[in-house]
């Protein structure tokens, strides 16, 4: 008896914290990008103006700060994934790659339905990606392939799946903020709120991709292969 009150007096505590901590992941991770370019703005200075090498040591550094700190609030999450991925990762990205492809399929599909009956010749975050390849080829190789995949499957697959337990509506839900997440902060126009369908079929791949083998690793592998490919189709054609 003692130890069902004791239970009942603390659940809802903890289930909480969750959803307090949920919230102050989500809250920094659209904040961050502000912080990058803070310093500049109090000396009135321009990153642009930076040589290539500091820019990039500099932007990876805040990177991996930002990282750092994820990996330390949900550390006990990826030290117990990482353990699992070692023995099945094999078999999670072998029984989850076919959905990848199914996802991939949608989103080239709605990208050429929007670009065909739209204005747009590009989403304005594929675009942005491409300039800076351009520019910052090593960071943009580093921020695409591990840094990306990584922070954006804790906070769009993780940290919803702490608060979201319905499968599909966990499912849902992280496909529609990955996508917002990609659209919403260099959207230029309401068409471009299209663009959130082909991200959020991405996007639900990689959380049907968790749910389905309970861990994370398996989503930020093939978040990772899919960033990984586009990027080196786009060096190698352009």
């Amino acid at each position: 008896m003692n130890k069902k009150i004791f239970e009942l007096k603390f659940t809802p505590k903890k289930e909480m914290n969750k959803y307090i901590k949920t919230g102050l992941v989500i809250f920094f991770f659209f904040i961050y990008p502000f912080f990058t370019f803070l310093p500049f703005k109090i000396f009135d200075g321009n990153i642009a103006f930076l040589p290539n090498s500091l820019k990039i040591l500099y932007l990876i550094s805040f990177n991996i700060i930002f990282l750092g700190i994820l990996l330390i609030a949900y550390n006990k999450e990826m030290i117990r994934y990482y353990d699992d991925f070692k023995i099945n990762g094999k078999t999670y990205i072998s029984k989850t790659i076919r959905y990848w492809y199914l996802g991939l399929f949608i989103m080239i599909l709605s990208n050429f339905i929007i670009n065909t009956f739209t204005a747009n010749d590009l989403a304005e975050n594929e675009q942005a990606v491409r300039e800076l390849l351009n520019i910052v080829p090593i960071y943009m190789l580093f921020s695409t392939i591990i840094y990306a995949p990584i922070v954006e499957e804790i906070i769009c697959r993780q940290a919803l799946k702490d608060i979201i337990k319905g499968k599909w509506s966990f499912i849902i839900i992280s496909s529609i903020f990955f996508g917002s997440a990609h659209v919403l902060n260099s959207m230029t126009s309401l068409s471009s709120l299209l663009y959130i369908i082909p991200y959020g079929a991405l996007g639900g791949v990689f959380a049907y991709a968790f749910y389905k083998t309970n861990n994370l690793f398996t989503a930020i592998s093939l978040h990772a292969i899919h960033n990984g490919i586009l990027i080196s189709l786009y060096l190698l054609i352009f």
